[in-house]
């Protein structure tokens, strides 16, 4: 059996240059990793509501985190 696993550092989910939101862009390229495991880094905020924002159940991410970092 292989799992693929991913790492990503999304740096706090906005662009570097102008300070943008990024997060919708940076869910569409990790679900091409096409990861059985994601870790991402520099997550910050509320993660139940990030989840329920960007339809984690729905693609079967069951176990994201509740707490805030």
């Amino acid at each position: 059996m292989k799992i693929r696993v991913a790492t990503y550092n999304i740096h706090k989910g906005v662009s570097s240059v102008r300070g943008l939101p990024r997060v919708h862009a940076l869910k569409q390229a990790i679900g091409l990793f096409e990861a059985d495991v994601v870790f991402l880094q520099e997550v910050q905020g509320r993660h139940d509501r990030n989840a329920a924002q960007f339809g984690a159940a729905s693609r079967g991410q069951q176990h994201w985190p509740v707490a805030a970092q």
